[in-house]
């Protein structure tokens, strides 16, 4: 599971010199982070990538938005770049990144980028921990409703209580069909009991 970009940024503000550019992207769901450069690397993304850039080959702002204009048909989640002394993002091209949805922060060279990432690796790290986990209580309440040791603890820890109601759907291709009766058959099951 992602992290929204909010949560990331409020871990290093204000302790850390960054500041948001862009307005209203803080929705934008960060999945991983990557140092890249060169916008010719930008087929190594999967999306959702936060990205960081030191802005040593911006000699100009055409680069700049040659270079965001890749990262945004990657679908990256967003991008922070130090900038030397002096040297800031114009007014059209963060005009540009906000039509676009692409969040743009800038920091200066003396902004401990190795920190940072460390933050928010542990951020993420713990979130795909807690999304692993609660897709194995999910699992197992259809599969073992019954036995709720299996699934409830891990539930109320992300607040899905007991007393609450629930629906859960199922999107996607069905290419086994007895997997499919088995599922549809505990889905029933658990919703019969309550």
């Amino acid at each position: 599971m992602a992290v929204e970009l909010f949560d990331l940024y409020k871990e290093i503000y204000p302790e850390y010199d960054v500041k948001l550019l862009t307005t209203s992207c803080f929705d934008k769901e960060i999945d991983w982070m990557h140092f890249i450069e060169n916008d010719e690397f930008a087929y190594l993304l999967h999306g959702g990538e936060l990205l960081f850039n030191s802005s040593l080959n911006f000699e100009s702002e055409d680069v700049r938005k040659r270079y965001i204009d890749k990262f945004i048909h990657m679908k990256a989640g967003g991008l922070i770049v130090a900038l030397d002394a002096g040297n800031e993002f114009s007014k059209e091209l963060i005009e540009y990144c906000n039509e676009q949805n692409f969040p743009v922060m800038s920091t200066t060279w003396q902004t401990p980028f190795l920190e940072i990432t460390r933050k928010f690796s542990a951020i993420l790290l713990v979130n795909e921990r807690n999304e692993t986990n609660l897709i194995g209580a999910l699992k197992n309440a259809i599969h073992s409703p019954l036995d709720e040791d299996l699934y409830q603890s891990c539930f109320e820890r992300n607040l899905l209580f007991r007393d609450m109601t629930y629906t859960i759907s199922i999107w996607g291709n069905v290419s086994d069909c007895s997997s499919y009766k088995l599922l549809r058959t505990s889905l029933q099951h658990s919703f019969k009991k309550y």
